[in-house]
């Protein structure tokens, strides 16, 4: 039986984020695939071979839910747009499902309903039970992510793991089994709300952002795209990119410091950059950016706009039509 090779690439993905070198986990495979293959194939052991590493050189009981919380890039493009033809949120995660079916075979989902409810069990065949605990609360956090970006910041969604201990984030609770549970609402209006965050927009930027980024061996280069990769389309808290790399705030902001950098600095460095994509476009008002960069309010961005571009975000948008 054979996996689709980019399922496996997430976790090499996060595992370059740590620190760990592709080469490296190459070597526990008997067949490494050709990952920038878009149709290259891996066989279970080998699969389970790159997950059981990580789990050792990184000692990260959450290793799972780290490598889900920065896929969301990867796949929300093709989901979003699937999802601009759905009418119901369980509808549009069903092109999900179908896909995980048909590209990593021995993987079952089950759907039921309970009232308003919708609930989706995932699992996988016994054995390797650390291995398959973190195969599955990945898949989890990936499909519980797409639903709260598809319908809205607002919409409960609760997640279920026989392995939950009061260091999963809040979303999570003990259960009998990998379990996602959400109410099933109408996406139509929730996508259109969305388009004031321009998801249409920002994730190809978005991901033009990190292509053009130098992959450096530095930690605060892998904060950055880690930053980027989680982004939805507001940037991650300091917690929560310290909980990914397995560090509390203090030591996170530590190391950084030692390259002569803070978190503020990289954030306020990534919102210029996405603010200066976002300004072009006349669609996106001085509210809508200041929303989608994370500011409480308009008069906060504007303030920001100015110490990075030395005038207000109007002013700007009237230099470029002047220049059209």
């Amino acid at each position: 039986m054979k996996i689709l090779a980019k399922h496996l690439g997430c976790f090499v993905d996060y595992g370059q984020l740590r620190g760990i070198p592709v080469r490296e986990l190459r070597t526990v495979m008997k067949s490494p695939p050709d990952f920038t293959d878009a149709d290259a194939k891996v066989s279970v052991t080998d699969f389970y071979a790159v997950v059981q590493h990580l789990s050792l050189a990184l000692n990260d009981p959450l290793l799972g839910i780290h490598v889900g919380q920065c896929l969301n890039l990867n796949t929300l493009g093709t989901i979003y747009r699937i999802s601009l033809k759905a009418t119901t949120n369980q509808e549009a995660l069903h092109y999900c499902q179908s896909y995980l079916q048909k590209t990593f075979p021995n993987i079952t989902i089950h759907n039921a309903t309970a009232g308003r409810t919708a609930i989706i069990s995932v699992g996988l065949p016994t054995g390797h039970e650390t291995i398959t605990r973190y195969i599955l609360e990945t898949i989890l956090t990936v499909m519980a992510r797409e639903i709260t970006i598809l319908s809205g910041e607002d919409i409960n969604v609760k997640l279920s793991s026989p392995h939950h201990t009061s260091d999963y984030p809040p979303e999570w609770k003990k259960g009998t089994s990998f379990e996602m549970k959400f109410n099933q609402t109408l996406l139509k209006a929730a996508v259109q709300d969305n388009t004031r965050w321009g998801l249409d927009l920002l994730i190809p930027e978005y991901l033009a952002l990190i292509e053009s980024m130098e992959a450096q061996p530095s930690f605060g280069s892998r904060v950055k795209l880690t930053a980027l990769r989680m982004a939805k389309p507001r940037l991650p808290a300091l917690e929560t990119l310290a909980g990914f790399f397995n560090l509390n705030a203090r030591t996170f902001q530590r190391r950084l410091v030692a390259e002569n950098t803070t978190f503020r600095q990289i954030t306020d460095d990534l919102k210029r950059n996405i603010c200066n994509l976002l300004i072009l476009h006349d669609r996106f008002s001085i509210t809508d950016i200041a929303s989608v960069l994370g500011y409480s309010e308009p008069a906060a961005f504007i303030h920001s706009f100015k110490k990075w571009h030395g005038h207000p975000p109007q002013k700007m948008r009237d230099f470029e039509r002047m220049a059209r």
